[in-house]
């Protein structure tokens, strides 16, 4: 389908009702052409009032998110602070986080590739030689 321009469709009526009000073209007056076409431009003005009210519910949700996550921030140190819970607890656990005991330290040691490994066999003295 090509693309639709509703710019043209409006040109053409604005200048057929200026012009030439009283001719028909197509075996059609200029009222049959406005109530044919008139879908065209209602649905553009719909999906214009959808698309506004979208953006305003996705602004929305962004605020909402926001107070979300600081409830959850704040909701998890309490979890993390209440000495009968804390950062080893089965419900630190099972809110997705990893307990403190769990958690390796983060430090790693690269290993070196075979091009940069040595290989020593053998005594000193004898490395020496």
């Amino acid at each position: 389908m090509k693309n639709f321009n509703v710019k043209k469709l409006i040109a053409i009526k604005l200048a057929w009702e200026l012009y030439a009000k009283d001719t028909s073209f197509y075996n059609i007056s200029i009222e049959e052409f406005s109530s044919q076409t008139e879908p065209s431009i209602k649905c553009r003005s719909e999906i214009g009032k959808h698309r506004q009210q979208i953006e305003t519910h996705i602004l929305e949700r962004i605020i909402a998110d926001e107070k979300s996550n600081e409830l959850i921030q704040n909701v998890v140190s309490g979890v993390k602070g209440n000495v009968n819970f804390g950062v080893n607890s089965p419900l630190y656990k099972a809110m997705g986080y990893i307990p403190k005991a769990e958690n390796s330290s983060g430090l790693t040691t690269k290993s070196q590739t075979n091009e940069t490994q040595i290989s020593v066999s053998g005594s000193l003295p004898d490395l020496i030689k």
